[in-house]
C-alpha cells in the first residue's frame, strides 16, 4: 500500500457535515458510529479506506471490537449508511471516503508540484556550480535506492531481527542510513533468498578494505543496491577512481554509457527507465548521461576505455 504522510489533525468541513442530506438522515448513533469510522479510516495507511495494513477490508466483527459496540448492532447501522449512500465500497469490499481519497489526492498532487518546484530551483543553483566535478561521495549518496519499493509495515516489522543482524556486520562509524538499508535489505537480500552469511561476510570485508576504511566509503544501503557480495575485492582501492580521472567530456561521457547499454538488452532497460526518471524530476540529458556514465564507471572498470 503507498505510504502515507503522518498528519496529526483532520480537515473536518462542519459545514458539510451539517448540511450533507445523507448524515443528516442517520440516527445520533449511526453518526457516533460514522465520525469514528472516518477517524479510523483517516489514520489507515491507505488514507480514507478501512482497511487491515494487508489491503483486506474491516470485517463487522473487527469493528464492533474498535469502536466497543455490538456487533449485530454496528451491522444494522453500516447497512442504514450503506443504503442511503453515505460510504463506498471498492470491488474488493473495502468501505472508504469519498470526500477523504479525494482530498488525499488533491493533498499529494499539491505536495509533488511543490516538491517539483522546490527541485527546480535547486537545479538553478545547481546549474551554477556546473564546471564543478562531484566527488565519488557526493554521486554514491545520488544513487542510494534509486528504484522506488513498496514495503508493508508487516513486512518490515517480521523481517526486523534479520535486518538488525545483518547491520551489526557494520562498524558502527560506518552505520548510515538504518531506514534505507532496511528496505534494501528486504527487496534485494531477503526477497531475494540470498545467503545472509555471504551478505554479512561481503559487508565485513569491504568495510575492512582501503576504500571502507578511506575517504569515499559507499553507505550501507549502496552496498546493497550494488550486490557489494557479487563484486570483485580487488577494485576496493584507497580512493575508487584516483588512479584513473572520471573524464570532464560530455563525448566521454556519451561513450561510456553507449559501452554500457551495448553490453545488454537489460542494462538498455535500466538506462531507459533511469533516464525516463530523471527526466520527469527536470534533469537536461547532459546531466542524466554525465550521472549514468559517472556509475558506469565506479561499478564497471572494464568499460572504461
Amino acid at each position: 500500500m503507498p505510504k502515507v504522510q503522518k498528519m496529526p489533525a483532520i480537515m473536518f468541513y462542519t459545514g458539510d457535515w451539517l448540511k450533507d442530506p445523507a448524515v443528516r438522515m442517520l440516527t445520533l448513533a449511526q453518526r457516533g458510529l460514522w465520525i469514528d469510522m472516518l477517524a479510523l479510516m483517516y489514520e489507515s495507511s491507505d488514507r480514507g479506506y478501512l482497511a487491515l495494513r494487508n489491503g483486506e477490508p474491516v470485517t463487522t466483527e473487527q469493528l464492533s471490537r474498535m469502536v466497543g459496540e455490538d456487533a449485530h448492532y454496528v451491522d444494522e447501522c453500516l447497512h442504514a449508511m450503506e443504503v442511503i449512500g453515505v460510504f463506498s465500497k471498492t470491488k474488493e469490499g473495502v468501505i472508504y471516503s469519498r470526500r477523504m481519497v479525494d482530498d488525499e489526492k488533491i493533498r499529494e498532487a499539491k505536495a509533488k508540484a511543490g516538491r517539483a518546484s522546490g527541485k527546480s530551483r535547486k537545479r538553478t543553483k545547481d546549474e551554477q556550480k556546473s564546471n564543478k566535478v562531484p566527488t565519488p561521495l557526493e554521486y554514491e549518496n545520488e544513487y542510494e535506492n534509486e528504484e522506488p519499493v513498496d514495503i508493508s509495515s508487516s513486512e518490515k516489522y517480521s523481517n526486523k531481527h534479520i535486518v538488525n543482524e545483518i547491520w551489526r556486520a557494520i562498524p558502527e562509524n560506518r552505520q548510515r542510513g538504518w531506514g534505507g538499508f532496511s528496505k534494501a535489505v528486504i527487496h534485494h537480500v531477503i526477497r531475494g533468498g540470498l545467503d545472509i552469511e555471504k551478505v554479512k561476510t561481503a559487508l565485513t570485508n569491504y568495510y575492512n578494505s582501503d576504500e571502507g576504511k578511506g575517504q569515499y566509503w559507499r553507505t550501507p544501503s549502496t552496498l546493497i543496491e550494488d550486490f557489494i557480495w557479487e563484486e570483485d575485492s580487488s577494485q576496493w582501492g584507497k580512493e575508487r577512481g584516483k588512479e584513473e580521472k572520471f573524464p570532464h567530456d560530455v563525448f566521454e561521457h556519451e561513450k561510456i554509457v553507449k559501452r554500457y547499454i551495448e553490453a545488454s538488452d537489460e542494462n538498455a532497460k535500466k538506462v531507459e527507465i533511469y533516464s525516463e526518471r530523471m527526466e520527469e524530476q527536470g534533469f537536461v540529458q547532459s546531466d542524466i548521461t554525465r550521472r549514468l556514465a559517472y556509475k558506469v564507471w565506479m561499478k564497471y572498470p572494464e568499460l572504461r576505455k
